[in-house]
């Protein structure tokens, strides 16, 4: 895959991943953002560093509708850190979705 536009995600996620220095889905990716989309339970092993964090993000952002007024996602970490890392990574969403509220 190229690029991330197969996906069809929102203006805002395409400029974030702009932002961020994304051009181009990891295999791990590639394989599970189709399926998460489609509403798929998906269990994906991968070593780290290889975007397993942002292939379950980045379609839960995409799905996330932030004119209603609940919470929508719910993402469990084995520990703190691991919590803080992608609480980090998901932040960085808000940039070009201010709407959008994520906390840890």
């Amino acid at each position: 895959m190229e690029n991330f536009n197969q996906f069809s995600f929102r203006k805002d996620i395409v400029q974030t991943l702009e932002h961020i220095h994304f051009h181009k889905p990891t295999p791990i990716q590639e394989k599970v953002i189709p399926l998460v989309l489609h509403h798929r339970d998906v269990v994906g092993i991968s070593q780290t560093g290889t975007g397993k964090t942002h292939a379950f993000l980045l379609p839960i952002i995409q799905r996330i509708d932030v004119t209603k007024g609940k919470v929508q996602a719910v993402v469990a970490a084995p520990t703190r850190e691991l919590a803080q890392q992608i609480y980090e990574n998901a932040k960085a969403f808000k940039k070009y979705n201010s709407d959008l509220r994520i906390s840890l």
